[in-house]
């Protein structure tokens, strides 16, 4: 697991380190963090029950600690369900 992590991080360093970084909701205690750079968008997401706005035009990685294995994504208008596990991330 800790190898699987570390590559992650390792693929997607320049927007983890370098790009802008947005925590959401901190009533909440920070349900949805994302970083973005110009080639990607890397979502942490924290909390089920949430509708994750998605761009269309960007590659987008979500990374489920939801709990659930499932979100929901709004892309493009149109609104879905992803199959992820917890603990695990998926490229949309």
């Amino acid at each position: 697991m800790i190898e699987k992590w570390i590559k992650f991080s390792q693929d997607h360093r320049d927007t983890l380190l370098h790009g802008k970084f947005t925590p959401h909701h901190p009533e909440l205690l920070y349900p949805v963090v994302e970083a973005e750079s110009e080639r990607e968008l890397i979502i942490g997401l924290y909390d089920d029950g949430r509708i994750l706005d998605v761009p269309a035009d960007k590659k987008t990685i979500v990374m489920n600690a939801s709990g659930a294995d499932s979100f929901v994504i709004r892309r493009g208008g149109k609104i879905s369900t992803v199959a992820c596990r917890s603990g695990d991330w998926t490229e949309l």
